[in-house]
């Protein structure tokens, strides 16, 4: 309840710039997530264990209650104005339906979820399965989302067509999604240069750390950059229609219900249906699906190119995709994130291969023997061939 309720006392405060208002509060809400990840992991549970941490967090909420408890005692300005009535704010391009906003907010937050949990697993075989590299992922995500936020805040109360943007920002975001697709291979090579180049010392690991955060921001930033501004344009677009500070807590309902089902969609049907590129691809779908439906539908008479545009550059890249897109399994195996090592085909041979709902499994066939690997790390070696010796390369 508390984002809904701060985004309404903050409109009512500063009703001149509704949009700017609203995306810079999912600016700082989601930068406080981001931080929040990295002093949790990194400092606070190491300082004060899981209970010291977990009441910290608790004492942070009183203490923003007693300020907010203080703040409530001025009186209450008057609900925020309908800004299609507000000079200067501008009027939708069409008529905007609440069911098609929430629906978009629903899926929209279904297909991020989407891409988070294919790319948490792809990175997983990148960066290892620790927990630091886990909060490094969440910290990168959540940060895309974040800036997103704060990009679109100078940008919001100017565009003349709200709908015709949020369009562009899905499509664009399912084409970045789609780009991560053939970026995956060179995340291996940037892993093995860290590992390769640092030595196993506290300050080896903080290299390893920084590098780590790096390379989850270079695949998922763009695509969470574009996420980030969604919510703030499509509960502007409610906004500009008139339908008031329900249309609020109503959009970020639907946008959560969205992401919960994407993450169950995702784990449980998703990877092991679709496999990791799949269940990306499935994800870019619902995004460029809803883009191409605002873009056909609410394009105005001065941007009659945009729509065919954003197909043909769409199609072009899913078909880029696609059919010249295909994992190496070797590489996905390696668990380069451990000694810095990169199998190929004439290293050993691939066996068995699944992304299923919680690991990635792999069978590995060297000339030693044959090796059971889980995201990459070996988890079980067996010799099959008498007399030669299973080499540490299969068993750890």
């Amino acid at each position: 309840m508390t984002f809904p309720l701060m985004s309404a006392g903050l409109l009512r405060r500063h009703p001149e710039r509704p949009g700017a208002a609203l995306a810079l509060l999912y600016f700082t809400n989601s930068f406080g997530a981001a931080i929040g990840v990295l002093v949790s992991g990194f400092l606070l549970i190491d300082r004060l264990g899981l209970p010291g941490t977990i009441q910290l967090a608790g004492a942070l909420n009183l203490g923003l209650a007693a300020v907010v408890w203080l703040l409530a005692r001025n009186p209450d300005p008057a609900p925020v104005p309908d800004p299609a009535s507000t000079p200067g704010q501008g009027v939708p391009s069409a008529p905007v339906s609440v069911r098609l906003m929430l629906a978009i907010a629903f899926l929209t937050g279904m297909a991020s979820f989407i891409y988070e949990i294919g790319w948490i697993r792809m990175l997983s075989l990148v960066l290892g399965s620790a927990t630091h590299s886990f909060e490094l992922m969440l910290s990168a995500f959540i940060l895309g989302l974040a800036l997103g936020g704060l990009w679109v805040r100078g940008r919001i109360d100017r565009t003349p067509d709200t709908l015709r943007f949020l369009g562009l920002v899905q499509v664009a975001m399912g084409i970045a999604a789609l780009a991560t697709l053939p970026l995956y291979g060179a995340t291996f090579d940037l892993m093995q240069v860290v590992i390769k180049g640092t030595a196993r010392t506290d300050a080896g690991y903080a290299i390893f750390l920084a590098s780590s955060h790096a390379i989850a921001l270079v695949v998922m930033l763009p695509a969470t950059f574009c996420a980030g501004m969604t919510l703030p344009l499509i509960t502007f677009a409610l906004l500009k229609a008139g339908r008031g500070e329900r249309s609020i807590g109503a959009v970020y309902a639907a946008n959560t219900l969205g992401a919960i089902v994407g993450v169950v969609a995702a784990a449980h049907v998703g990877m092991p249906l679709l496999g990791l590129k799949g269940l990306i691809m499935a994800g870019a779908v619902i995004d460029v699906a809803l883009g191409m439906l605002l873009l056909w539908r609410f394009t105005r008479s001065g941007a009659p190119r945009l729509a065919p545009i954003a197909t043909a550059a769409s199609v072009v890249a899913f078909g880029l995709v696609m059919l010249g897109v295909t994992f190496d399994y070797h590489q996905m195996a390696s668990g380069v994130f451990r000694r810095g090592e990169i199998f190929t085909a004439g290293d050993a041979g691939i066996k068995y291969y699944r992304d299923g709902k919680t690991t990635s499994v792999s069978l590995l066939d060297f000339e030693e023997g044959l090796s059971l690997r889980t995201n990459g790390k070996s988890d079980g070696a067996i010799n099959m061939r008498p007399g030669k010796r299973i080499s540490d390369e299969i068993t750890m």
